[in-house]
């Protein structure tokens, strides 16, 4: 049972790493689940690495280590022998059976065969047989062995990975439910959507997908809240990834808000521009120092006539050692790097010095600009407004990279503010916190950056015959009001989200189709997002709900979208918007007119007041019983009394007097409130299809078989360690002295002969061994372990508490066979192990004993000795009493006992009991 919120926190981008960590902020992060998760960070060596976060309330952000200890855990995963491997134990495999792992694989949600990034990772890793399937919308790897993995499950498999460290980095009993993850600000819909169903499969519900650049600045000013002010201060946060580089253009002001229905002043972190580059990252400068070893290589070895690009491992591990040589020329001006065996059975040697990276890498170094000023320009700010150039991720300790940022940003030293690793994980875990019931944290408003600006294209109703024109808001490349097609745009490139806005479809009386796609995508996105169209809208029962409401004037249908927190575009419902037709009530009640009325009705006819005649509207008739029954409550007020009265007056008047002129009041006309109906609707996503019910069941079931396999595996491993413990142990005990001397020859020949059975039955075992026939070989040995169990209860009877005691956690989940036999060695053992236990034992409780014994006598003296002299006291007291009379003589005495030096502390009884008790144990 979970007693408080746990949230893991993921962050995944196309290249960075995973991070373990524990809450946020004032109250920690409850971060993590959040579960932590998955950070995929920036990092200058080696493939795609995650950090995770796990957070729980009243507790500081603490990055969780996994099982190697370490802060950063490689987001890989590969396949051997039906045995799944993570992090650097996958790694070490790819250097042997490159084919065999998986390496960020995050690149490649939502994506088609076709797609730039697809190409960049079939060039990087050309082992891999991928294919696409069009039914699920995902790519598929077929693994060596004929098994058919899917992105998502890769993915979901890493979500899993990072939440089982997170738990067992918690207390006992902790379960990750809820996470966070972090993903690139140029992710569109299809691959946000790809990213959440994977999460699904793990078992994790997404709080909230933050982009990568305002994670960093939620990290970096929820430290500086108090240096805000209502004045905007700008910050550029500059990441260059693995996979990707990402500018971030950042404004921090305190001013009022309205966020998630709460009104509030507090400070706000606004983003105002972003600029990235899909394929720019370390791995590019890897690849480049790859070939570039891969070309010296030739160089020294002429005689090696085979090629080594076209060998995949030789590749694998020259790109391994590629990764390291650039980490290393971070820090210093040459490396040696070094390879032995790489190809062909030759050894691999040179220096490589930074100057030489430079100019390997001199355009990809020159490309790093185009972020930078990608991101000034969607801000429309200037330079000398950034107040502070942030470094983030582990490509800006390049020190090229550095002189080009200070360059750009005409300063001479930069911003190292944040954790490069750290900070998009932490800034996320506050997020996941700041969202989660239960925690307590700062506030520091986020309003996040839509890169895509998304419109809605729709066919034009035809003209009603009122001749009321359209007042749909065209695009500027379709202003022809003749034309049949018109565009609205929803929301434009740089638009802050969370945001909602609503489309209404004018004079639109039947049901129709409306288009949702990306508009005005510049030239260097169109090939990263490639199909524009997202999604397909029909609507249902726009025409049913025209005939149920007759009475009332159909104006159009309104569609209503959100950008959600995750910049996901959500459809949240559909509605007919209806206006009920104008009602008039007109009270007619005939009556004559006094003199003074004539006399005012002629003046105004002076003023062109006109006559009643002229005056008077016809009522449209209407069958609207609400219309109806507002009316009635709206003419409730009048007295009907008078009402009444004044009818009879003027039925009486009518009836003698033929001059007097019928007048009716002036019409009330009544509008009532428009109001809506809502309809369905299909909506398909044309940009990804999505699997159905039945695959995403099936690929569930396939993550449990891989999770099942793993923990039998894992189970299995430990029961063989332990017997094999187990085995050493007994036979050294066995050929001890002591045991031997509290053995009988009946005993150790049992024992001698099961540890040498169970020794040759280990041998012959390997981890494919199946547990349920180990289990059937250890039950063998029961039989031999009850007869000696039985005769140690007979003759150590008093021992019975201290055996069960020993033996429960030996028997506690022992399931397997190795287990079973591990046990069968246990019971065997026990009774030499309680006799010569006793006999080590014996000595320090006999010595503890005569200790007690040595106390108790020195204390029964001390109250014998107390004892005696207050009887002698009582007894000269008595004796110089006078035979005084009456309450004087009481009194005296109670006085004298109470100045007695030594009060009555001990009874004879208990005396008796304790010198008892010690001649017993004499």
């Amino acid at each position: 049972m979970v007693y408080e919120p746990t949230v893991l926190t993921v962050l995944i981008r196309p290249d960075d790493c995973f991070r373990r960590r524990r809450r946020v902020l004032a109250a920690g992060r409850r971060f993590r689940r959040l579960l932590r998760i998955m950070h995929r960070q920036k990092t200058p060596n080696g493939p795609p690495k995650g950090a995770i976060e796990n957070n729980k309330p009243g507790l500081p952000m603490e990055v969780v280590l996994d099982s190697e200890s370490m802060r950063k855990t490689p987001t890989s995963i590969g396949f051997r022998d039906k045995e799944r491997l993570f992090g650097r134990a996958a790694v070490t495999l790819s250097t042997r059976s490159p084919e065999l792992v998986y390496h960020a694989i995050p690149t490649l949600l939502g994506k088609k065969l076709d797609h730039p990034a697809v190409q960049l990772f079939r060039k990087q890793y050309p082992y891999h047989n991928m294919t696409y399937d069009e039914s699920i919308g995902q790519i598929v790897f077929e693994h060596p062995g004929g098994v058919l993995l899917t992105v998502e499950e890769l993915v979901a498999m890493l979500l899993e990975y990072a939440r089982d460290i997170a738990e067992n980095h918690a207390e006992k009993g902790t379960i990750l439910r809820t996470a966070v993850l972090t993903v690139p600000p140029y992710y569109g819909q299809a691959e946000r959507r790809s990213l959440i169903r994977a999460a699904e499969l793990a078992g994790l519900e997404v709080i909230q997908l933050i982009n990568t650049g305002s994670a960093v600045g939620l990290n970096f000013g929820v430290f500086r809240l108090k240096q805000f002010n209502a004045t905007p201060q700008h910050y550029l946060f500059f990441d260059v990834g693995y996979s990707d580089t990402v500018a971030t253009v950042v404004s921090y002001h305190v001013g009022k808000h309205h966020y998630d229905g709460v009104f509030g002043e507090d400070p706000i972190m606004t983003v105002l521009g972003v600029g990235y580059a899909h394929d720019l990252g370390t791995s590019t400068f890897i690849t480049l120092l790859r070939d570039y070893l891969a070309g010296i290589f030739h160089q020294q070895k002429p005689n090696v006539k085979e090629d080594i690009f076209q060998n995949k491992r030789a590749m694998a591990k020259l790109k391994q050692e590629a990764e390291r040589v650039f980490t290393m020329l971070s820090a210093n001006n040459e490396v040696i790097s070094q390879v032995e065996s790489l190809f062909a059975g030759q050894d691999f040697y040179t220096k490589v010095s930074r100057k030489e990276l430079e100019t390997v890498c001199a355009e990809a170094f020159e490309q790093l600009r185009q972020p930078f000023t990608d991101a000034l320009q969607a801000s429309n700010l200037s330079v000398s407004a950034i107040q502070e150039i942030v470094l983030m991720g582990g490509g800006t300790r390049v020190p090229k990279v550095q002189s080009i940022l200070m360059e750009l940003g005409a300063r001479s030293e930069l911003g190292k503010g944040v954790n490069g690793d750290e900070a998009a994980v932490l800034g996320a875990v506050y997020q996941a916190a700041a969202r989660t019931p239960g925690f307590k944290v700062v506030r520091l408003i986020l309003r996040d950056y839509n890169p895509h600006a998304i419109a809605v294209d729709f066919e034009r109703a035809p003209a009603v015959a009122s001749g009321k024109g359209d007042k749909t808001v065209l695009n500027p490349e379709s202003s022809n009001n003749t034309s049949p097609h018109a565009r609205m745009v929803l929301f434009s490139r740089g638009s802050p989200y969370p945001l909602k806005r609503a489309i209404t479809f004018n004079r639109h009386m039947n049901d129709l189709t409306f288009y949702v796609n990306y508009v005005d995508v510049p030239p260097k996105d169109s090939a990263y997002l490639g199909v524009t169209n997202l999604t397909v809208v029909t609507t249902n029962g726009v025409a049913s709900v025209v005939d149920r409401f007759k009475q009332a004037e159909m104006r159009g249908v309104k569609a209503h979208f959100m950008l959600d927190h995750s910049g996901l575009l959500i459809l949240t419902g559909v509605d007919c918007v209806l206006h009920p037709l104008a009602e008039t009530t007109t009270e007619s009640a005939p009556k004559d007119e006094s003199t003074l009325q004539k006399l005012g009705n002629k003046i105004s006819g002076f003023f062109g007041g006109g006559s009643s005649a002229e005056s008077e509207q016809t009522v449209p008739e209407t069958g609207s019983n609400s219309t109806a029954e507002s009316q009635t409550n709206n003419s409730s007020s009048t007295n009907t009394t008078d009402t009444k009265s004044i009818g009879d007056n003027t039925n009486n008047n009518t009836s003698t007097s033929s001059a007097t002129k019928e007048v009716k009041t002036p019409v009330i006309t009544k509008k009532p409130a428009p109001f809506t109906e809502r309809v369905n609707f299909d909506l398909v996503h044309v940009d990804a299809n999505a699997p159905t019910d039945d695959h995403r069941a099936a690929f569930k079931q396939k993550l449990n078989d891989f999770r099942q396999a793993d923990q039998d595996r894992r189970d299995l491993e430990r029961a063989m360690n332990d017997l094999e413990s187990t085995l050493f142990s007994t036979r050294e005990k066995v050929q001890s002295e002591v045991y031997g001397s509290y053995s009988t020859a009946d005993d150790l020949s049992a024992l001698n002969q099961l540890l040498t059975a169970h020794s040759e039955w280990y041998e012959e075992q390997s981890i494919a061994t199946p547990r349920e026939y180990i289990s059937t070989v250890l039950f063998d040995l029961e039989w031999l372990v009850s007869i000696v169990v039985d005769s140690l209860l007979t003759t150590h009877a008093t021992t019975w508490g201290e055996m069960a005691q020993w033996l429960e956690p030996e028997f506690t989940d022992r399931i397997y066979k190795f287990e079973e036999k591990l046990s069968d060695i246990r019971k065997l053992l026990l009774p030499i192990e309680l006799r010569v236990k006793e006999a080590e034992q014996r000595p320090k409780a006999v010595q503890g004993l005569n200790e007690s014994l040595t106390e108790a006598v020195n204390f029964l003296s001390v109250m014998r000795d107390t004892m005696t002299r207050l009887k002698t006291h009582m007894d000269e007291l008595t004796k110089n009493q006078t035979s005084s009379e009456g309450n004087a003589t009481v009194e005296n005495t109670t006085k004298t006992m109470d100045n007695l030096p030594w009060p009555p502390v001990f009874t004879d009884s208990e005396q008796k009991t304790l010198e008892d008790l010690i001649n017993n144990t004499q």
